[in-house]
């Protein structure tokens, strides 16, 4: 899908700016879009973190990241609801298909940020974690109140 883009980015350079020879066109060619990691500030020296929770029912309003992205619901030591955050499976790892058990992810953390107007969609800012393994773990080590997982209202945020 790189190479598309960086066709058309040629096509277009160069028939704004004339390109002269093929050198110049080839130069064009060499331009790489970057990936999702580098997007969201994850960089080789990112060092990975861990993250506890169960693979949501409901995903809040996110945007969709990559064909294996997730979403994963954090609870705090006495089983509440505290937020979502997303996940995004890497190509080598598969995702796991019990939802219903809690999960151990781990990878380096990147941050998603689209900086929109307050109360807006596009304000959405939120943790990324790019899972390069993950383990599942026993339900009575991760506690979580079911009744107090957000039920969205008709905006898609979660009820008072």
């Amino acid at each position: 899908m790189i190479r598309v883009y960086t066709v058309a980015f040629t096509v277009a350079v160069c028939s704004v700016m004339g390109c002269k020879s093929s050198s110049q066109e080839d130069s064009f060619h060499s331009f790489r879009l970057p990936t999702l990691r580098e997007q969201l500030g994850v960089t080789p020296d990112t060092k990975s973190e861990t993250r506890v929770g169960y693979l949501s029912e409901m995903a809040m309003q996110h945007p969709s990241l990559s064909k294996q992205d997730d979403y994963l619901d954090l609870y705090d030591e006495h089983g509440n609801w505290r937020n979502q955050i997303v996940i995004v499976f890497e190509d080598s790892v598969t995702p796991p298909k019990d939802r219903t058990k809690p999960i151990e992810v781990k990878g380096p953390i990147g941050h998603i940020d689209l900086g929109g107007p307050k109360g807006t969609k596009s304000e959405y800012a939120n943790d990324v974690v790019f899972v390069e393994s993950w383990r599942q773990l026993d339900p009575k080590d991760v506690p979580r109140k079911k009744d107090v997982e957000p039920k969205p209202d008709g905006d898609g945020k979660p009820a008072p």
